[in-house]
């Protein structure tokens, strides 16, 4: 996914035979050399899956202070404070300065975990999953096969124009006149052809690592409460994106994990809202 010769460019003269001082071979930038090649998907595309690398790789590479609690920094109260951590309370809790609203810290970590098995696909969420991008890629494929027919029917009629006007039967303007839009109509659909394939390339290749990556997911449910704090803070760090508490409520957003259900989002939350939120 690094490599530019996905999106169509190839790289030469970018390293050399003597390591820097740093220990990379890499030339100046100024020194590379570039060459155009067949591209696998379009260049916004490969954007757009580098920056999210990039977003990844800096939620890892985060420097500061080690975190004590598991979801310090990602508290906020419905007024829009932080929420911290304060010691004067006799079990660590997470506090709203402003409008005093709290939650204990061994119960919102009760929330996200429950959070975690809710918004993982059930068997038959995932049957409906991979349904839904097996129809995807068919839909795609009958398209692309309706296109070269379409291409093939109008490069037969262009070769039999160019046998009437070889014999004699139509005359140059004429010619030129039933030609000329075939001829447009047929660059418009070979250029399509590219990237409608990338596309159903891209969607064989998720639909295949669909099942695992959900898979892990769910062993990660299970595995959450023997994980070292360590190990469970990175992928907090990883997946989520910011909790919002407020007196009722509890929203946990989590980045890279598929939209609960409705029912069970409704079923989780007033569940542990019962008995879990702090009064303030």
């Amino acid at each position: 996914l690094r490599d530019t010769t996905a999106k169509g460019v190839r790289v030469s003269n970018f390293t050399s035979g003597k390591a820097n001082k740093d220990g990379t071979r890499l030339k100046p930038e100024s020194e590379w050399v570039y060459f155009p090649c067949p591209a696998i998907v379009s260049e916004e595309l490969w954007n757009d899956c580098n920056a999210l690398m990039d977003e990844q790789l800096s939620k890892l590479n985060k420097l500061g202070p080690r975190s004590v609690h598991l979801l310090s920094g990602y508290l906020y109260c419905s007024c829009g404070s932080k929420m911290y951590v304060y010691h004067k309370d006799k079990y660590p809790t997470y506090r709203c300065k402003p409008c005093n609203t709290k939650i204990q810290s061994e119960d919102i970590d009760g929330i996200f975990h429950a959070q975690l098995k809710q918004f993982l696909f059930t068997d038959i969420e995932l049957t409906d999953y991979l349904s839904k991008s097996d129809s995807d890629v068919s839909t795609k494929e009958q398209r692309l096969l309706a296109i070269k027919v379409e291409s093939q029917r109008i490069k037969k009629r262009m070769d039999e124009l160019v046998n009437l006007r070889l014999d004699g039967e139509l005359n140059k303007e004429s010619f030129a006149e039933l030609f000329q839009p075939l001829e447009t109509q047929s660059m418009q659909l070979v250029n399509q052809l590219p990237e409608l394939e990338a596309e159903i390339d891209f969607l064989k290749i998720q639909n295949l690592s669909a099942g695992t990556v959900l898979q892990e997911a769910k062993d990660l449910y299970s595995r959450w409460p023997n994980m070292p704090f360590e190990e469970k803070r990175s992928i907090v760090e990883i997946i989520t994106e910011k909790i919002i508490i407020d007196k009722q409520s509890v929203n946990v957003s989590l980045s890279y994990l598929p939209t609960p259900h409705p029912s069970l989002q409704k079923a989780g939350k007033s569940a542990y809202l019962a008995h879990n939120m702090v009064p303030a």
